[in-house]
């Protein structure tokens, strides 16, 4: 019988009617898309995984195991309503974590996920039991959903009155200098995308390829909302951020996802296919920014759609400016062959 990729990573499972728990290692040396994820030389657990892990939980609570070919079967409407990571987790390439999952029942219906950890000093002596890393509450549904729902789709109205640009830097470059952190197993934007003069909207391209497929040493681990593809919505929003903030100032601490909330998925994402994200800022101040975003597929059908996607100032991820319409063209006299520094754009 399959399991679903967490699940068959999961230690001391146990579950009952009311209650679900087991143990994760995270060992970037058996999870090898962490090394693909580096923040200030860590290998930091994305939020998009973190999200993944917390819908996994509930499919499991729920009883819902992976299909042979879920494409071609009634797939369920999933809803993240909330996900908040109260506590990132970052470890070296040779280090490891033990993370605790419970799921419960919700009133009303749906499930709780909850992430901790226990937290040690240098000298592994323990501090604290049970810290809260990240919390979410799921919803599944097995009613056949619609992708044409008005709510999602009317508020797009106003996009196609703005002015836009577009730019197009190749994938391979576009990684190089924009967002550097990011190795092969997370590399899914295209390096194509438009965006608006005043900053409002964004549409950029992602495509995940079969990259899932190489995410440990074990092979055909199913995932249930692709960590890749809400990543890839993620890595968007971080480049809304970079564009706004570099309209201000020349070098910045960059904002980076901590919540999103009122997530609904209408059908499973694909390898090799082609997907839009379009983004709309929704609120900005010092410390946060907030988006909404939308995800169709090649013939305009609404893959997915985020109500809300929150962004929090954080203190180590340091970016120079980079502004698209500044830079764009000196990108473009630049030989690219002699692989430019990363600091001239970004």
């Amino acid at each position: 019988m399959k399991q679903w990729f967490f699940v068959h990573f999961a230690q001391h499972l146990q579950q009952s009617s009311e209650q679900l728990s087991f143990e994760w290692l995270i060992d970037p040396q058996q999870q090898v898309f962490l090394q693909h994820h580096i923040f200030s030389g860590q290998c930091l657990v994305p939020a998009a995984i973190s999200a993944e892990l917390c819908v996994q939980a509930a499919m499991q609570f729920a009883q819902l195991t992976p299909q042979v070919n879920p494409v071609q079967i009634r797939y369920p409407k999933i809803t993240i309503e909330s996900f908040n990571i109260k506590r990132p987790l970052a470890l070296a390439s040779n280090e490891q974590i033990r993370l605790f999952i419970s799921a419960t029942h919700v009133k009303g219906g749906g499930y709780k996920v909850s992430l901790r950890r226990h937290l040690y000093h240098a000298n592994g002596k323990l501090l604290r039991h049970n810290v809260l890393v990240a919390q979410s509450v799921i919803q599944i549904s097995t009613a056949i959903p619609t992708t044409t729902e008005r709510p999602y789709l009317s508020q797009l109205n106003s996009m196609s009155k703005a002015l836009y640009q577009s730019f197009d830097f190749g994938q391979a470059n576009y990684y190089k200098l924009i967002n550097p952190s990011h190795g092969d197993l997370f590399q899914s934007l295209t390096g194509k995308c438009t965006l608006s003069t005043d900053q409002q909207w964004l549409v950029s391209e992602f495509n995940i390829e079969d990259k899932e497929q190489r995410y440990s040493h074990i092979d055909d681990l199913p995932f249930v909302c692709s960590p890749l593809a809400i990543d890839s919505v993620l890595q968007a929003c971080v480049l809304s951020c970079i564009q706004v903030e570099s309209k201000q100032h020349e070098d910045f601490f960059s904002k980076l996802p901590v919540a999103m909330s009122q997530v609904q998925f209408f059908q499973p994402f694909q390898f090799n296919h082609l997907y839009q994200c379009m983004l709309n800022l929704v609120s900005l101040d010092d410390q946060t920014q907030v988006l909404r975003a939308w995800v169709k597929d090649q013939q305009g059908q609404l893959i997915a759609y985020f109500d809300s996607i929150t962004l929090h100032r954080a203190p180590n991820e340091r970016r120079l400016a980079c502004q698209f319409e500044r830079d764009y063209h000196r990108f473009l006299l630049t030989d690219q062959q002699s692989k430019p520094d990363v600091e001239v754009l970004c």
